[in-house]
């Protein structure tokens, strides 16, 4: 599978280095043949044939933290294998969970509450 980054990966390296852990760490058989990470205004994802788009908000990269950016990545990713697995209930809250879910069973549970508590006590730039 081809990892693409769209951004510069000098100037945003964290990211870089975040998105290669977030997908190292995370062990799944995946379908497309090409992954595409982009910068944007907002996280969501755009599945095609071969392919899917993986598109992170601007405000989490300036965070400048790496344990926060492989944890908001990982939760990007465990979004789209609970699509994936599951499909979309319609429901933004209900999505979330089941990806909360799944990141916790992967074993990135620490990881998640790291997310959680940055976002939870306004720590967090995002």
């Amino acid at each position: 599978m081809r990892i693409i980054k769209m951004f510069d990966t000098g100037k945003f390296s964290l990211l870089s280095n975040a998105i290669n852990k977030a997908i190292v760490a995370v062990d799944y058989q995946w379908r497309f043949d090409t992954m595409i990470f982009v910068l944007d205004d907002a996280n969501y994802f755009k599945l095609k044939e071969d392919s899917v788009e993986i598109h992170i908000d601007y405000a989490i990269v300036y965070h400048k933290d790496d344990r926060y950016l492989k944890a908001s990545v990982a939760r990007m990713i465990f979004s789209l294998i609970s699509y994936l697995n599951e499909g979309s209930s319609g429901i933004r809250i209900i999505d979330e969970l089941q990806a909360n879910r799944e990141m916790t069973r992967k074993g990135f549970g620490d990881d998640l509450f790291y997310y959680y508590y940055l976002k939870f006590t306004g720590k967090s730039k995002a």
